[in-house]
């Protein structure tokens, strides 16, 4: 009888052994990790429903924000009435404050700079040509040219 005890006791260890992922036969050292998990994830919930209520509050605020400033702009369009701004002459302000910001805007001085000391360039280079002695040639001849003709026409 003593192998069917010997049985037994090994079948029940090799139950134990099976069963021993059970809460009630966990160790201590087991219990710590499980506390430290449920604390996380308490944690975490109570975050989340702290980043609700601050964006619920900051939502508020907006949407209180956008009404005061629908007032204001209101406000703000009764006094243009009254003091004879209409959008039409708001618009030309605006053009003419544009086109004003435009014109002393960095890239267009550079690019009226660049304009100007072109012109110049093409007026020395075309005072040049007309000064040389190839173009004071052809001037003669053209000219004559042209008398030839016009004399011409005179005589038909």
């Amino acid at each position: 009888m003593s192998d069917k005890s010997d049985e037994i006791d090994n079948s029940d260890r090799k139950n134990m052994a099976c069963n021993s992922d059970t809460p009630e036969t966990r160790s201590k050292d087991s219990l710590p990790s499980l506390v430290s998990q449920h604390e996380v994830d308490d944690e975490k919930a109570r975050q989340e429903e702290e980043w609700r209520s601050e964006l619920f509050q900051l939502e508020n605020e907006m949407q209180t924000l956008r009404s005061v400033l629908v007032a204001k702009i209101e406000e703000a369009e009764k006094i243009k009435r009254k003091l004879g701004i209409t959008p039409l002459v708001e618009f030309k302000e605006d053009m003419k404050q544009g086109y004003q910001t435009f014109k002393e805007s960095e890239p267009v001085k550079k690019t009226s700079a660049a304009i100007k000391d072109f012109g110049d360039f093409a007026s020395k280079k075309l005072e040049n040509l007309r000064n040389s002695d190839t173009f004071k040639s052809l001037e003669e001849k053209v000219g004559g040219a042209y008398t030839s003709v016009k004399v011409g026409d005179i005589k038909l």
